[in-house]
């Protein structure tokens, strides 16, 4: 005995499953949106600052990676080529801070100036909210 299953149950299941693989690709997700910029201080005592378009090639400074911490103990760590002068990424809602350090070609890290640090000030990320803007002065030597 052959069943058949009837083409309109069919067409429905079908459309079901296209639905939920819509919703799983588009994603639910529960993340705030920031961007990371960053200027390079040419000159330490004077605060002259130039831009990573120049100052990258100019200090040899190929990558800058980025790392992250919230006020629930969650991290992050972005890896973003220098020349842009950012990077845009998404973290769970929280407080969050950066501190960021320059790479060369190799991966090697580049020291920057004794008694600078290169964080960002702490910023609440939301979900849904609008994208948060962090910003990082670096002091290669």
């Amino acid at each position: 005995m052959k069943r058949s299953v009837p083409r309109s149950v069919a067409r429905s299941t079908a459309l079901g499953l296209c639905a939920a693989a819509l919703l799983t690709v588009a994603g639910c997700n529960q993340n705030g949106s920031y961007r990371l910029s960053w200027v390079f201080v040419a000159d330490a005592t004077t605060g002259a600052t130039e831009s990573s378009s120049t100052a990258c090639g100019r200090f040899y400074v190929d990558s800058v990676v980025a790392t992250g911490t919230d006020d629930a103990g969650d991290g992050q760590q972005v890896v973003s080529l220098c020349t842009p002068g950012w990077v845009t990424a998404e973290v769970p809602p929280g407080t969050w801070s950066f501190s960021v350090q320059m790479l060369n070609s190799q991966g090697a890290p580049i020291p920057s100036v004794p008694g600078t640090t290169m964080t960002t000030n702490v910023e609440a990320i939301a979900t849904d909210g609008p994208q948060v803007q962090f910003s990082v002065s670096l002091f290669p030597q």
